[in-house]
């Protein structure tokens, strides 16, 4: 199994206490999760259009402010000069054996940068993500340049694109994006969503569209959590990123990369009413891909089913 480490702050209520419990159950090492008396567990309400977009309102104040940049590296002197040699190697092909490191949101700048910093130092592969109305702090602290894959939504692709050229028009956006990321790391792995139109992926000049799989749609709430954490599943267990076709429908051929395993995640987060979909495993998601008359490629198979079930 690939050992998982949370950073992060939970506050000492029966939300958080739950929140560990569920990581702890989930197999995710909990020991850089710090207890907070003084900040209650970040809360957040999913609401929801009848065209099924939505989003959340999350409340301020919450424990997860308290995870600073000491943290990070209070965690990596703790435990951090062994970080990465814990991983099996033939897991890692895109991650050169190193691990892989994740910084999101849910927690301000400064630790992020932190963090990354640390997977940079080790020769970790780096993931981020960036709100709209932190492209520019998140770009004069350098930490563009610290990331190896991104992952946007299409509100916080154009506000990139239009920090990098102002008057961007909407068929510039895409491109002008691209281009601002690609100067800051010309490696860059770049992942944008659109909801029901799908996905764009990116990799050295590589443009790529993901079609969605059509599935009966619940609730669109961790929809974009599921497509990035599949991403990173279907990376970690050697899948390419790309698969240097464009589908007009989903699995017109054969599933072959970690962003159609993204998609597959996803469509079966949406079934379910809760932000996360209890019920995503392997057996699972490979029935719920042959009951869409859905095939794979022998590589995914080689590489992805034959180890998880």
């Amino acid at each position: 199994m690939i050992p998982v480490y949370a950073i992060g702050c939970a506050g000492n209520d029966q939300i958080g206490l739950n929140i560990l419990d569920e990581m702890n159950n989930a197999g995710i090492n909990t020991v850089g999760v710090q207890k907070c008396a003084d900040a209650s567990t970040m809360y957040s309400v999913c609401f929801q259009y009848p065209d099924r977009t939505g989003g959340n309102i999350t409340t301020s104040n919450s424990a997860c402010e308290l995870v600073s940049a000491e943290s990070v590296s209070i965690f990596f002197s703790d435990f951090g000069n062994d970080f990465g040699n814990d991983y099996n190697n033939d897991y890692n092909n895109c991650l050169t054996g190193k691990g892989m490191l994740l910084a999101t949101p849910e927690v301000f700048i400064d630790a992020r940068i932190a963090l990354l910093a640390e997977g940079r130092k080790r020769g970790c592969f780096n993931v981020a993500s960036v709100l709209s109305s932190e492209v520019k702090e998140f770009d004069a602290k350098g930490g563009f340049e610290l990331v190896d894959m991104i992952a946007i939504n299409i509100d916080e692709a154009e506000a990139i694109a239009r920090y990098y050229r102002p008057e961007a028009g909407q068929k510039e956006i895409q491109n002008n994006c691209i281009s601002f990321l690609t100067s800051k790391n010309k490696d860059m792995k770049i992942i944008k969503t659109n909801g029901k139109n799908g996905s764009i992926t990116y990799q050295s000049g590589n443009i790529e569209a993901v079609p969605v799989l059509n599935s009966n749609v619940v609730s669109t709430a961790g929809a974009g959590d599921s497509f990035l954490a599949g991403t990173m599943t279907g990376l970690i267990y050697g899948l390419t990123f790309q698969k240097n076709v464009c589908d007009e429908y989903f699995g017109q051929t054969p599933v072959a990369s970690a962003v159609e395993l993204a998609t597959l995640v996803t469509s079966m987060k949406i079934q379910s009413q809760n932000t996360i979909n209890f019920d995503v495993n392997a057996v699972s998601l490979n029935n719920f891909a042959k009951n869409k008359n859905i095939t794979f490629s022998e590589e995914f198979n080689k590489l992805l089913w034959e180890r998880m079930i």
